[in-house]
Order: C-alpha cells, then sequence, then structure tokens
C-alpha cells in the first residue's frame, strides 16, 4: 500500500477486511457464534462509515483550499497583466 494513507484509510480498510473476513467465515460455516456476535458486522459498518466521513470532510477541505488558491492566483495574473499594460483599467 502506498505511504501516504491517512489513519482514516488505514481504519476503513482494516474494517472492510474485517467485514468480508466475517462474511466470508459466516458463509462456508467456519463461524458459528451467539447472537450477541451478530452486531460485529454493524459495528464494523459504523467504523467504515466514520472512516470514509472523516475522509470526505478532508477532501472537501483539500477542495476549498485548492478554490481559494485558484482565486488567488486568478487576482495575481491579473494585476500582473495590469502591470504590463496588457489589461486597460477603464476609470468610471
Amino acid at each position: 500500500m502506498p505511504e501516504d494513507l491517512s489513519p482514516w484509510d488505514w481504519i476503513f480498510w482494516i474494517a472492510l477486511i474485517i467485514l468480508l473476513g466475517w462474511a466470508l467465515g459466516k458463509a462456508i460455516g467456519l463461524i458459528s457464534s451467539p447472537a450477541w456476535m451478530e452486531t460485529l458486522p454493524i459495528f464494523t459498518i459504523i467504523f467504515m462509515a466514520g472512516a470514509l466521513w472523516q475522509k470526505i470532510n478532508t477532501v472537501a477541505g483539500d477542495i476549498e483550499d485548492i478554490k481559494k488558491l485558484n482565486e488567488r492566483f486568478n487576482r495575481l495574473e491579473y494585476e500582473h497583466e495590469i502591470a504590463m499594460g496588457r489589461v486597460k483599467i477603464q476609470k468610471h
């Protein structure tokens, strides 16, 4: 796996492996558990959803940072064009 995985990525993938392992073990009869142990998939899905939610929030923050950077770049580019005399400023 790549070295740049966040802790939330690790939580998500570990939870997914646990869920798939449980489902496979249950399907082939390796796991015969009492009813209270049937909650493992529910808790695993909750952890996966939490990790996914955190990852989405991180990506959304990164997107906002990119938008701000793009706005700053556009402003700088426009000011450069003015300084170079390529854009005429209209006075009202």
